[in-house]
């Protein structure tokens, strides 16, 4: 039995690669107990692969789904701008003609008839009796519901373009006026700025490095040619070089920025957030790739099978049951590829997609989670990517402004405050430091944000002409932390959904809170190590407030949940003191 069990167990792995079964007498001299135990698993399976609901199989990769979609600022602001706005118009609306008025009447009457006729039909429905009354009354209220609707929708208001306009225009005078104090007392001597010193110090060494690391995740497209050409299998071989892989990838660049190329905390921090971008690319393609290596060998076996059964079912007595499991394995491991398959490109199927093209374009794509094809756009629209490049030059040069300005003094006096006695003179002098802090890293954070996920990430998209520019959701809407952790940053929920969250509950068997428990976790553990490269020391202050988010989602949902007004004010001060009081714990302490 204990054999059994071994060859079951490797008949159900996913990286094993399955015996011919085509020849008949290997096939009779087989025990039945190993195609039982095979079936059993099937059916295990079968359980979270198939909906009950809807009665059709599930693809287990739907959690993560891309589509054709615009970022929300240049749907909701940059479109409205460009293709709708023309001047000021409350005052024309207030002066309408009657030929305007008219037809808003017009289109209220036509709403309100035909209201009225769907009341008609729901009366006819009902007993006379007992909803004439309710019956009126709700078609009043509907009505006077659709005419403020129609109101609102055909006479907007007024939008707020000019306002976009005027906060970039004051950020432009901003920058000037700096740039012109700067050129009074120093000329064009941009060594005098201490921000421009460190942002271009040993510039070239970290693109190097860069262009190192980025070449060093070509080891991940490697292990899948290598399992492809069957030289060893994914779940011997390839699952363990992958492991070690990403640990020894994250962990070397760290001590090559920190030890060997002693780079400034800017460069530091730059190549660790963009390792930790290549190492999910890396781990993405990797398990993947490697979940459809199970389902491929998975589909091929149970067909094999199935047939060796077909030709022998006179001599072997086979139960239906197993015939079905078998029969559910094909299905749904056949509608998982084709889910899976671009059926315009040949070549974008499973396990074509395997080759170096297909990887190269998933390393450009902004986005960290892997798939065999993604919805594009037909062209590269340049005068995008013109405005994108030139938002990206002023956001840099402005938030070096801000730093030069507003933070980098304060950073040099936050140094010191270990100098005063401890006490009361001590904590005194944190808080100035801390409030004097506070503005000029509320301005950082929003910048930076603005940075990434809209102006870097669309030129990305833009270039690669990737259709799917949903980068971030309406995050500042938030009233619960654990909505600002889906919505501030969605490639890094989609990976942490699929890879970090779902793959637990599979594997390890998890309930959902521990999932989420472990996720939270994990994202806590990664910004730790950032604040490390950044200050040289672990002190587990950001650790600390990233897991008491926990909690405090649980206060925000019990008792602010019908007040969602401050709750978002609440999530608000969160966001604009937590950048100083980091940085000032972190240096002072």
């Amino acid at each position: 039995m204990a054999t059994n069990l071994q060859q079951v167990k490797k008949l159900n792995n996913p990286g094993h690669t399955r015996p011919s079964l085509t020849d008949k007498e290997e096939f009779e001299n087989r025990s039945l107990t190993n195609l039982t135990f095979y079936a059993t698993a099937l059916n295990k399976k079968h359980k979270y692969r198939y909906n009950t609901k809807l009665k059709k199989t599930r693809s287990l990769l739907n959690d993560v789904v891309f589509d054709i979609k615009d970022s929300l600022l240049d749907k909701y602001l940059y479109g409205s701008l460009k293709a709708k706005f023309k001047g000021p118009s409350l005052e024309s609306r207030d002066q309408a003609s009657p030929t305007i008025k008219g037809s808003i009447e017009e289109k209220q009457d036509q709403q309100n008839q035909q209201n009225q006729v769907n009341g008609n039909k729901e009366k006819n429905n009902t007993d006379e009796s007992t909803t004439t009354a309710d019956n009126y009354d709700y078609s009043i209220e509907i009505k006077k519901q659709v005419v403020t609707t129609t109101t609102m929708i055909t006479e907007p208001f007024t939008d707020f373009s000019g306002f976009f306009i005027f906060t970039w225009m004051t950020c432009f005078l901003i920058v000037f006026k700096q740039f012109w104090d700067f050129y009074q007392i120093n000329g064009l001597d941009l060594s005098k700025s201490q921000v421009w010193t460190f942002m271009s110090r040993k510039w070239l060494q970290v693109a190097l490095i860069d262009l190192m690391m980025y070449l060093s995740i070509y080891f991940a497209f490697l292990v899948q040619i290598l399992c492809l050409k069957k030289v060893f299998t994914w779940h011997k071989v390839g699952r363990w070089l992958i492991y070690i892989y990403e640990v020894l990838f994250i962990v070397l660049y760290i001590y090559v920025a920190e030890r060997i190329m002693k780079f400034h905390w800017i460069s530091r921090i730059f190549l660790f957030l963009h390792s930790c971008v290549l190492l999910m690319k890396m781990h993405s393609y990797s398990f993947y790739n490697s979940y459809l290596w199970g389902i491929y060998n998975e589909l091929h076996y149970s067909k094999r099978l199935l047939k060796d059964i077909s030709e022998t079912v006179k001599e072997r007595d086979v139960s239906p049951e197993i015939i079905e499991s078998l029969n559910n394995s094909i299905d749904f491991c056949t509608a998982e590829l084709n889910s899976q398959s671009d059926k315009k490109d040949g070549n974008n199927v499973f396990p074509k997609n395997i080759n170096f093209k297909n990887f190269f374009m998933f390393t450009m794509y902004p986005t960290l989670v892997y798939q065999i094809s993604y919805p594009r756009t037909n062209k590269i629209r340049w005068y995008y990517v013109f405005e994108k490049i030139c938002a990206i030059i002023g956001i840099i040069i402005l938030m070096m402004v801000f730093a030069q300005m507003s933070i980098y003094p304060h950073v040099i006096e936050a140094e010191h405050v270990m100098e005063a006695p401890a006490g009361t003179q001590m904590f005194l002098r944190w808080m100035n430091v801390f409030v004097d802090m506070m503005p000029g890293f509320i301005a950082e954070s929003m910048l930076t944000w603005y940075l990434i996920w809209d102006a870097i990430l669309n030129c990305i998209a833009e270039l690669t002409c990737f259709a799917d520019r949903s980068f971030y959701g309406d995050w500042w809407n938030c009233v619960t932390w654990d909505e600002y952790a889906r919505l501030w940053n969605l490639p890094v929920h989609k990976f942490l959904l699929r890879h970090v969250y779902h793959s637990t509950i599979s594997s390890f068997h998890l309930n959902k809170k521990t999932a989420i428990l472990m996720t939270f976790l994990l994202s806590s553990i990664v910004h730790e190590i950032a604040m490390y490269v950044l200050f040289n020391k672990v002190r587990f202050y950001l650790f600390i407030l990233q897991m008491s988010q926990m909690p405090q989602t649980f206060l925000f949902r019990r008792y602010l949940n019908d007040h969602k007004i401050l709750g978002n004010a609440i999530f608000w001060l969160g966001v604009c003191i937590t950048p100083g009081l980091i940085c000032s714990i972190y240096i002072s302490f």
